[in-house]
């Protein structure tokens, strides 16, 4: 019986052994933001939410300004730091797409899930990680936000209708990145608007932390599953002891 309940502990242990941690944090634009130039300056609001784990990296970025007028209220990109960071590789870049062509019309062609955007990019100078969709010549796949209550995009003049296709709403990026952990740090978070690949700084909004990261491990499905078996077999186990004893 020693023999059994030592194999089961082992088991339990082992379960621990396979939880996969994950550092969670999340970023918005201020209340405040504004991009474009003089005389041409409006609202934006966006965010991104990172994930991090041990040596990989998710990035979603989210345009949240609706019913927007120009493409200066576009996500082109995101310029970041995190630490340890040496070596980066994008590995998938995925959004759905659609065209609009304004005048109070809905998008047309929306992509029924998630495509490739190739043309997104990323690079990195030390630390600094830099995404953007100024490769190809003229921009596109710029990430806009949502249209109004009936989801079409009655105020869209023609520098959004004249870069197509734009990336709805929403667009997930995935890295693999040398030396990092789901412990690293984040900073100096910027989002880009606009079609300027200079990056003039109206078209650059620092992001604000607005949730905290998450270091804690997760369980994977098979974790707890060996965990709920492990658990109820030593149980029962000194259940049926207790019950040898008192016999």
């Amino acid at each position: 019986m020693k023999s059994k309940m030592w194999l089961l502990g082992l088991a339990f242990v082992c379960s621990f052994g396979q939880m996969a941690g994950a550092g969670m944090i999340q970023y918005e634009t201020p209340d405040s933001a504004r991009t474009g130039a003089s005389g041409s300056v409006h609202s934006v609001s966006g965010e991104a939410d990172f994930t991090l784990g041990n040596g990989t990296l998710t990035v979603t970025l989210t345009n949240n300004t609706a019913d927007p007028i120009a493409d200066t209220q576009m996500i082109s990109g995101i310029r970041f730091n995190v630490s340890g960071a040496s070596a980066e590789t994008l590995k998938s870049s995925l959004g759905k797409t659609g065209t609009i062509t304004g005048g109070g019309t809905l998008p047309t062609g929306v992509s029924s899930s998630p495509v490739s955007l190739d043309h997104w990019q990323a690079s990195e100078s030390g630390t600094q990680i830099y995404l953007n969709t100024f490769s190809g010549g003229k921009p596109n796949q710029l990430i806009i936000g949502p249209g109004d209550v009936h989801g079409k995009y009655n105020n869209a003049n023609p520098s959004i209708t004249g870069h197509e296709p734009s990336v709805l709403n929403t667009a997930t990026f995935t890295f693999d990145i040398t030396g990092i952990t789901s412990s690293s740090t984040l900073s100096n978070v910027s989002l880009i608007f606009g079609t300027e690949s200079n990056l003039p700084s109206y078209n650059l909004v620092s992001l604000s932390q607005v949730s905290g990261q998450v270091t804690a491990p997760v369980p994977e499905p098979s974790s707890l599953a060996l965990m709920g078996i492990g658990g109820l077999a030593m149980a029962v186990g000194a259940y049926r002891r207790g019950r040898k004893r008192t016999a």
